[in-house]
């Protein structure tokens, strides 16, 4: 399929990551790659997803909590993901923002222990991105999307 040839090329044109490639590839942790084409198949498996901040200058915030949103996928902001509630307000963050690893866990057991809750902050969230009217309307919300830009 041409991702082998692809590698070994551009191992040959740039050695000096063959180190750091094989390193990573040998770590005992190393559990194999996804392509992208497969990434939303594999990410569809999960019931919950994690939104970390923005840690560069060039970081923004991105599509990824519309993606889970759509895939049914509950997303967990990083409390320093959306702190000033620009693309989610906050009567919606506040069920979904974690602080670290027990309040990951915490906000599973309780969602798994609540699945009606759970389905409740994803229906908010899916009125907010307009999830059914994109399925429904696709090309008419398209022209509505370009119209604003222009405008």
């Amino acid at each position: 399929n041409g991702r082998s040839e692809r590698l070994e090329k551009s191992l040959q044109e740039h050695p000096d990551y063959t180190e750091l490639y094989n390193s990573v590839t040998k770590h005992k942790l190393f559990k194999g790659q996804l392509e992208p084409s497969s990434l939303n198949k594999e990410i569809s498996r999960y019931k919950y997803g994690m939104v970390f901040r923005c840690v560069s200058a060039n970081d923004s915030l991105n599509f990824k909590p519309v993606l889970y949103t759509y895939m049914n996928i509950l997303p967990f902001l990083d409390i320093g993901y959306d702190p000033e509630f620009l693309q989610i307000p906050e009567e919606i963050q506040k069920h979904i923002t974690v602080e670290n690893s027990t309040d990951i866990n915490n906000k599973i057991k309780f969602f798994n222990d609540n699945p009606e809750q759970r389905e409740n902050v994803l229906l908010m969230l899916r009125e907010l991105f307009n999830i059914e009217e994109w399925e429904n309307n696709t090309e008419e919300m398209i022209n509505t999307q370009i119209k604003k830009i222009l405008s």
